[in-house]
């Protein structure tokens, strides 16, 4: 890629960069005049959302940044179910090991600013460095999503005219000439045996239009879209308010489960119980009639929702916190509780381009 065509396409990243910052900036105030306060605080019309809401805060969420690419983890809609036959390459097409084997190139305490933090992962087959809280939140939104089959964190990518020219005079690489990207995801691709890598990139909104945030993000684009893999980046305003703290409950309900795979069968049995409850009543009051149906104990029941909603039985309603004492209605027409059921689990898997 010539250094016209590097510079071509940083201006063009630039550009609908910035022409989704200036709707964001019409969408934040509209109509600042002509008499309209609807946008300002202790008006009529904040009055109404806050009864509405209950919430006295108004924080207007901004759309999702723009994607050359194409491919958006959230707007991925079909039914994904993870299963004990799902499985990844040995290999990715950069060369790089499976999370079995992979080591992050930066570690933790390599993080300037953010809380960083090593957390546990499933799919990441182990502690999972993330250097900000906000990538912390995404890997747990990994952690939860069934489409996700692998995790890997501050993966390494480097210029590779740059490794070539260094290889061809014995020299090696400098530090600096190795960037990291936050997370590269091995996702599964529904009614194939094949998988797909993704990267994200998690970055503050405040950072997002900074000029050299956007020439960093061209650069991945330009290095990923060489090996087939897709790019989006993930700001704060990518999950919803109790998203987090529900992926987090969630995964405490599986705390000491050993192998989730095997619960795989008490798991369809539970969500598909939860599926025909009928009436309302308490998250709490459901589980143990649910748990009870099934000849266990509620501890064991909420074990089940946690592996449930792990490998795609069940989809968790994020507009509220999902706490015992949650009030729940099935006789809604919208139940966002009803489990998504996939049969066609195909076993294996292999690169896109094999």
């Amino acid at each position: 890629m010539s250094a016209a065509h590097d510079k071509a396409y940083e201006k063009k990243l630039r550009e609908a960069y910035m022409k989704m910052l200036m709707a964001m900036g019409k969408n934040r105030f509209p109509a600042p005049f002509h008499g309209d306060t609807s946008h300002l605080p202790c008006s009529p019309a904040d009055a109404a959302r806050i009864a509405l809401t209950g919430e006295l805060s108004s924080v207007l969420r901004p759309s999702h940044p723009e994607n050359p690419t194409g491919f958006n983890l959230e707007a991925q809609l079909g039914r994904f179910v993870l299963s004990s036959k799902n499985s990844v390459p040995e290999f990715d097409p950069r060369g790089h090991p499976s999370a079995e084997s992979y080591e992050a190139w930066r570690k933790a305490n390599h993080s300037r600013i953010g809380i960083p933090s090593n957390t546990y992962s499933i799919k990441g087959r182990g502690m999972v460095a993330c250097l900000s809280d906000l990538e912390r939140r995404f890997l747990s939104y990994c952690e939860m999503n069934p489409m996700v089959l692998e995790i890997r964190s501050q993966y390494p990518e480097w210029d590779r005219k740059k490794s070539a020219s260094a290889l061809a005079s014995d020299e090696k690489l400098l530090e600096t000439d190795i960037m990291t990207i936050d997370f590269v995801l091995t996702l599964q691709s529904p009614h194939t045996n094949k998988v797909r890598y993704h990267a994200v990139s998690c970055k503050t909104y405040k950072e997002l239009y900074l000029p050299k945030t956007i020439r960093r993000h061209a650069r991945e684009v330009e290095f990923l879209r060489l090996w087939g893999c897709t790019h989006q980046i993930v700001t704060e305003f990518f999950f919803s308010k109790y998203q987090d703290v529900n992926n987090q409950r969630l995964l405490q309900f599986m705390l000491h489960t050993k192998n989730i795979y095997e619960l795989i069968p008490a798991a369809y049995k539970f969500a598909s119980l939860i599926r025909r409850a009928k009436g309302s009543g308490s998250l709490d009051e459901l589980i143990a009639w649910a748990a009870k149906q099934l000849g266990l104990a509620l501890d064991a029941g909420y074990t089940l929702l946690g592996v449930a909603h792990y490998v795609g039985f069940m989809v968790c309603d994020h507009s509220k916190e999902l706490l015992p004492e949650t009030q729940l209605d099935f006789n809604e027409e919208n139940r966002r509780f009803l489990p998504r059921i996939d049969l066609n689990l195909i076993s294996g898997a292999t690169n896109d381009d094999e």
